[in-house]
């Protein structure tokens, strides 16, 4: 039986550097036909971020990421630009070189896969890279309510999890990885969900959060 194909659309701490959004993008693709597929790249200079979306066979997609997730540990320091990054934490706030790499099953049968895949991709990135790994969404508890969100976990930014984390506060232990933030990649929230439709806005002064 063929393996389901999954998508993953992961969120990268770099929109300027274009060789090294490329690079990525090269190294997620098998350059197979039918092997994992950069199916786009939308790249944000401004909130200095980009939003890969991946389609793969669920057999080959964590590989694809981890491909992927090497090199940008590799080339995105977001720790040490943390402090220069500030004021834009408050518009789109971080905490890691790979941000979030939620896996997206487009059906329903698919989504025990897709979960099987978040784990492995959570397991992989946190052995294999040294970078702390945490599951947000339905993976990081069965009680929707209580279930931790990335908006919780990006709280404050970089510094803001790096904190809370050295701090023992609950909730900040990783799912995977190392119990502190990595010296330059931070950490990876990992989830697996069904497709979502979102839109961002900019709201010129003298538009507050509240007008949001």
């Amino acid at each position: 039986m063929t393996p389901p194909t999954l998508l993953a659309l992961p969120n990268l701490s770099e929109g300027r550097d274009q060789e090294t959004i490329a690079a990525i993008a090269a190294a997620i693709s098998s350059g197979a036909p039918d092997g994992p597929r950069v199916l786009d790249v939308h790249s944000d200079p401004d909130h200095h971020r980009s939003v890969f979306t991946i389609a793969a066979r669920a057999d080959e997609l964590v590989e694809a990421l981890l491909r992927g997730a090497r090199l940008a540990v590799e080339r995105i320091d977001v720790m040490t630009r943390a402090d220069h990054d500030a004021a834009r934490a408050g518009q789109h706030p971080h905490v890691g070189a790979l941000d979030v790499a939620p896996i997206v099953y487009l059906d329903p049968r698919d989504r025990g896969v897709a979960c099987a895949q978040a784990l492995v991709l959570g397991d992989s990135i946190g052995e294999q890279l040294q970078v702390p790994v945490f599951l947000y969404g339905e993976l990081s508890g069965t009680d929707p309510a209580s279930a931790r969100t990335r908006a919780q976990l990006r709280r404050g930014g970089v510094a803001g999890l790096a904190a809370r984390m050295a701090a023992g506060e609950q909730g900040t232990a990783p799912d995977f990885g190392p119990p502190r933030m990595h010296a330059s990649a931070g950490a990876t929230l990992v989830a697996a969900r069904p497709p979502l439709v979102a839109f961002n806005l900019q709201l010129a002064p003298p538009a507050t959060f509240e007008d949001a």
